[in-house]
């Protein structure tokens, strides 16, 4: 058995902890609150009943997110955030497996 220690970074607007971030063999863990959330989805409704995992995935560029986003709403994952040129400066897009209920988070950095 492999033991990896993640060490946490945090990031917030007046306030420690409103974005985390760990990371650890390549993979990233990110976890922010109900607020920061709301920023990018102002529809967003948290209830502990349907508390929801988010796939985030990384583009190198900011087209590849539309690209992406168009072949996996094409699967037929339902829109949750059309790309969109976020405050954060990433081009970010949401969208939902009908099947599971996860989040398929999709972004690349603007330059």
């Amino acid at each position: 058995v492999n033991t990896v220690r993640l060490s946490f970074q945090h990031w917030g607007e007046g306030e420690q902890g409103q974005h985390s971030e760990a990371e650890a063999a390549g993979v990233k863990l990110m976890v922010d609150t109900v607020d920061v959330i709301k920023r990018s989805n102002p529809d967003y409704q948290f209830s502990p009943e349907s508390c929801t995992v988010h796939l985030t995935f990384k583009c190198d560029k900011p087209a590849e997110v539309d690209e992406i986003f168009s072949k996996v709403k094409a699967t037929g994952a339902s829109v949750e955030k059309e790309p969109f040129d976020a405050f954060w400066k990433q081009r970010y897009s949401t969208l939902r497996d009908p099947g599971s209920g996860v989040h398929i988070d999709i972004f690349a950095d603007l330059p």
